[in-house]
């Protein structure tokens, strides 16, 4: 998918959401799989290339004598090829911009200063509706996006 074709979600979209709640949830299940990639020792963490295409790659071998650790091994692998392929799917929805947050703020934990200043080169009000916009497209695709309360009904 051409990333000049995607855009933002409409900031009547957004507000439709608690984005704190939306973050806090897409920070669980980024940490879950961090943990599940370095569990066995032998994970790759995922590369990016140059027109910001994440790849999301797993190295588990399987020599173990022990069962229930080949088991729990082979969980902890379907678990992280899904949720990459669940990854890899709502990025490539991404404009460069949320690709840029996701990757910078999301995976390599850089500051949200850094972003605007060395990467992306806007204000940080004008990184709202990017940081936004990208936190609830992972969590509507994690089927974790939290609707706002809003008092008084429809």
């Amino acid at each position: 998918m051409d990333v000049n074709n995607n855009s933002l979600l409409s900031k009547k979209i957004i507000d439709k959401y608690d984005y704190g709640k939306c973050k806090e949830n897409i920070q669980v299940i980024l940490r879950e799989l961090e943990e599940a990639r370095y569990k066995y020792g032998n994970m790759v963490f995922p590369t990016i290339t140059a027109n910001l295409e994440i790849k999301f790659n797993s190295n588990i071998t399987f020599g173990d004598k022990t069962s229930k650790y080949v088991e729990t091994k082979l969980d902890t692998l379907d678990y992280i090829n899904d949720t990459n392929n669940k990854l890899s799917e709502v990025v490539s929805t991404f404009t460069k911009e949320e690709k840029q947050y996701f990757i910078q703020y999301l995976l390599y934990k850089k500051s949200e200063e850094y972003i605007c200043d060395e990467i992306i080169f806007i204000s940080k009000n004008s990184l709202i509706p990017i940081k936004e916009s990208c936190i609830i497209k992972l969590a509507l695709a994690f089927d974790k996006a939290i609707l706002k309360n809003i008092k008084g009904g429809m």
